[in-house]
């Protein structure tokens, strides 16, 4: 919304609006209106005020509203109280069920801010608790401001955004193409999970590089997407459904609006393949021979788990010396248990295959498990999401 806002000043003037221009990146992503933001994350309510006025002065010579946006302004509530003292203002917000806005945080985070852990490991730490994503931030609002004043719109993903805005302020709109940077489909998501243990912030040259590279993939392919509870896994799903509840029946009975989560993330038609991934990674040289050596290193000085074998595949390395494939202890504990079945080792297979980017073999070995144990809920959501990878 914030890139539509910032390219398109004249349309915005044309329906009243004025949106001060602010910097992004290469991928058009900003943080908004980051220099009111900075102020306040620094303590300066002045240069803050002094901001706003100078736009509100500039807006008011073109007899134009003004429009100020950023993510960010939704954890100053109590500085927004002071700052908007004496202004005519409204305040409009998006809130999304909060399990695909924790799906939504856990691919920035993966993209954006090296995030090595898996999803699973993640749902259970203390991330799925952010304030931003339960809500409670933007409940902290109604302690300084009506509900009157904060309008509060229900955001799905399918939902056009920008013409969501323009719906709630009351002006025609015809269906302007708004979205930018699609999420990394799951398998380019994947790998830059991988590729964050070898890197750090120390890398940002490289890790842009690849994020643009992962980017141009995700936004030239209509790849097929598994559920939210094939996504997350039936525990991890049921889990957040408990921590969310309450949560959501709060934004529902403050702000008068119905929640709900989409039965099932976006489907599409074309195949995720590692294998196009990594085509496009080898056009830039620097990049694939600088993390070709970085994983050279890694392996050298410590033992290989099964996300670097993914890598050692795609990389052509043939042997490496004084290492060898490790499973992880979770997987060791499953295998080793003295009540393993067939079907349960079958599906441990499936999960190690799929892992390092064996899909179709992994479908069939997770396809036999099933064929073993027809009523088992982890065989049956692996199956599941296995073959809207493979189809």
């Amino acid at each position: 919304m914030q890139k539509y806002f910032n390219d398109n000043g004249e349309h915005l003037n044309s329906v009243g609006l004025y949106y001060p221009v602010h910097d992004a990146d290469k991928n058009g992503i900003s943080g908004g209106h980051w220099s009111l933001v900075d102020f306040l994350k620094s303590g300066n309510i002045l240069k803050a005020k002094e901001f706003i006025e100078e736009n509100i002065r500039i807006a008011n010579n073109r007899n134009l509203t003004l429009l100020l946006s950023s993510e960010h302004f939704v954890d100053f509530a109590s500085d927004f109280f002071t700052l908007l003292q004496g202004i005519s203002f409204h305040i409009i917000s998006f809130y999304r069920h909060p399990i695909e806005c924790f799906v939504s945080s856990y691919n920035q985070d993966v993209k954006r801010h090296y995030l090595k852990l898996k999803l699973e490991e993640y749902s259970f730490s203390n991330a799925p608790l952010k304030p931003r994503i339960t809500g409670e931030s933007l409940l902290n609002w109604l302690n300084y401001f009506s509900v009157n004043s904060v309008y509060v719109v229900f955001y799905k993903k399918e939902f056009n955004v920008v013409n969501k805005f323009f719906e709630v302020l009351g002006i025609n709109s015809t269906d302007f193409d708004s979205r930018i940077n699609k999420s990394y489909t799951p398998s380019a998501l994947n790998l830059k999970r991988i590729f964050n243990k070898l890197i750090s912030i120390k890398d940002e040259k490289f890790n842009a590089s690849l994020d643009q590279v992962l980017q141009h993939y995700s936004d030239s392919i209509d790849v097929v997407y598994p559920s939210y509870i094939d996504t997350l896994g039936g525990e991890t799903y049921a889990y957040l459904e408990r921590i969310y509840a309450p949560y959501i029946q709060l934004v529902q009975d403050k702000f008068k609006i119905k929640v709900c989560l989409s039965e099932s993330a976006p489907c599409g038609r074309d195949i995720d393949s590692l294998d196009d991934i990594f085509k496009l990674i080898k056009k830039n040289r620097e990049t694939y021979d600088f993390f070709r050596k970085k994983l050279l290193f890694q392996l050298s000085n410590s033992p290989i788990d099964s996300d670097f074998y993914l890598l050692i595949y795609y990389f052509e390395i043939g042997s490496i010396s004084n290492n060898s494939f490790q499973l992880s202890d979770a997987t060791l504990r499953n295998i080793l248990s003295d009540d393993l079945l067939l079907p349960d080792l079958l599906r441990e297979f499936s999960i190690l295959l799929s892992e390092i980017g064996c899909h179709k073999s992994a479908y069939k070995v997770i396809d036999k498990a099933l064929e073993l144990r027809p009523s088992g809920p982890v065989i049956q959501q692996l199956h599941r999401k296995l073959a809207c990878i493979i189809e």
